[in-house]
């Protein structure tokens, strides 16, 4: 399902941070990297982001409001 988020809205996942620590151990750049391989197979974080990113934007929640909304909910996982 992450990896279909993936595909349904890029341009969302492109600019939210991933809080499980790939940015800094993979070099991500955000959290669509981390569905360009299989990494986001493997990790709960990530797929849980995309999803939930893709469910608040079909819902009409502005990109702001949506990166506020998942760091509330997955900083403090960061490494």
């Amino acid at each position: 399902e992450a990896y279909q988020a993936a595909k349904d809205v890029p341009e969302v996942l492109e600019q939210l941070p991933c809080y499980c620590g790939c940015m800094k151990s993979f070099g991500h750049k955000n959290n669509l990297f981390c569905f360009l391989d299989q990494h986001g197979s493997a990790c709960t974080i990530c797929q849980e982001i995309a999803v939930d990113a893709r469910k608040m934007h079909k819902e009409g929640v502005p990109i702001e409001r949506i990166k506020e909304n998942i760091a509330a909910k997955y900083a403090k996982y960061e490494p």
